[in-house]
């Protein structure tokens, strides 16, 4: 009888000791599982924390690590997780060295810690544990390509051809945003070369026209990349002027204009270089300069024996922008020069239109942002990536890399 009794009690002890065991394993598996998707939150939280900052250092072009890091913190309280509050840590730091070497400070690494409150566990003396996800996101250092000509504008033909010959952009996309039925408008011969060929609207073809790859139409709307503000233009010196032959050194500031004839050389050392007044090229002028920003708001007129070998700065308040017109103004800028002119950077545009029909035979490491883009004459124009020059320029491709 006394074993009996004694199997019993060591029955139910057993049975009282496999149920604890049990709920326990079933509280730890339903905090797991409620971690785990923290986890999954604090992750993409991470994600939108890191391409906020890249996004926001590429586009920004004033206190830039400043606005990034700002931005990065906005997208983290957007998901949920605001730095500071209730225990959340949001780092946020830019890369340049070991992989990310080529960055420059354009890769941003993101770093979130969230406390997370235990339920059962917390009958173990589990309180709260923490939840840590990490995102980096920045241009790819291969594989990728930018746009290297974007049109702006909004319901016309933001590309018309009238004339003949060829755009090849062997390395780069070409991007319509015009949602018009002839965005795209060609009642010449035209043939184009691209990586990649989206139009918001659609292609009015009266000509003959050889696009290749296939065109996407119908594409959302990119909007204006760089959405720059205008410099501030003031102390402005008198018109420059330049006639003969002969050499001269430019520095930057701001002119009342400036003219060229002759043969005259002209050195231009790096900065900002503004026009208040308009600017005449013509002649056998050559002009040469690198890190180089040139900012007008008035004509913009070259003859196609003048030779430009010019570079965009790669770093700073200016990066990758050469040439900008003011938004303000809408005047047409006429792409002449000699086959030996030579651009790397951002020809910037947005309200202007850019006439490339005296661009024969030029080949250019440069990219168009330009509200249209016209021809009327025997094209060969060729844009190579320009992201091969810089790889921080503000137009190369932001995504997650880790």
């Amino acid at each position: 009888m006394r074993l009996w009794k004694d199997e019993s009690g060591q029955a139910l002890v057993m049975a009282i000791l496999f149920m604890t065991m049990l709920l326990a394993f079933m509280a730890l598996a339903v905090d797991v599982g409620i971690l785990f998707r923290a986890r999954r939150a604090v992750q993409t939280a991470a994600d939108a924390t890191a391409i906020a900052a890249a996004m926001d250092y590429k586009l920004n072009n004033t206190n830039k690590l400043t606005y990034a890091r700002n931005a990065g913190y906005a997208a983290a309280s957007a998901n949920g997780f605001t730095n500071g509050t209730g225990g959340v840590v949001v780092t946020i730091t830019p890369l340049s060295t070991g992989l990310y070497n080529y960055c420059g400070g354009a890769c941003f690494e993101a770093k979130l810690k969230v406390p997370n409150p235990t339920f059962f566990m917390s009958l173990f003396n589990y309180n709260s544990i923490d939840v840590g996800a990490r995102a980096v996101a920045g241009p790819p250092a291969s594989g990728g390509w930018e746009n290297c000509m974007i049109l702006l504008g909004g319901t016309g033909a933001d590309f018309n051809n009238t004339g003949s010959g060829t755009i090849s952009m062997p390395s780069c996309g070409f991007v319509d945003n015009s949602n018009g039925t002839n965005a795209f408008s060609n009642a010449g011969a035209l043939t184009m070369t691209a990586k990649s060929i989206g139009i918001v609207g659609q292609i009015h073809n009266i000509g003959a026209e050889t696009l290749s790859p296939t065109p996407v139409t119908g594409t959302t709307p990119s909007g204006d990349p760089l959405n720059l503000d205008a410099p501030s233009m003031t102390g402005c010196g008198a018109a420059l002027s330049y006639s003969g032959s002969g050499n001269a050194t430019l520095n930057p500031g701001c002119y009342n204009g400036a003219s060229a004839s002759g043969s005259v050389n002209v050195t231009l050392t790096p900065g900002l270089y503004e026009f208040n007044g308009p600017i005449q090229l013509s002649g056998s002028a050559t002009f040469r300069g690198t890190g180089v920003t040139i900012f007008f708001n008035n004509t913009f007129t070259m003859a196609s024996s003048v030779t430009m070998n010019l570079s965009a700065p790669t770093s700073g308040q200016w990066n990758g922008i050469l040439f900008f017109e003011s938004p303000s103004d809408s005047s047409t800028v006429a792409l002449n020069g000699a086959s030996a002119s030579n651009l790397q950077g951002i020809l910037y545009m947005p309200a202007g239109t850019l006439d490339v029909g005296g661009a024969s035979s030029m080949q250019l490491d440069a990219a168009f942002v330009v509200s249209r883009l016209i021809n009327s004459g025997a094209l060969s124009l060729t844009l190579n990536d320009y992201l091969t020059q810089n790889p921080n320029s503000p137009l190369a491709t932001v995504t997650l890399l880790e």
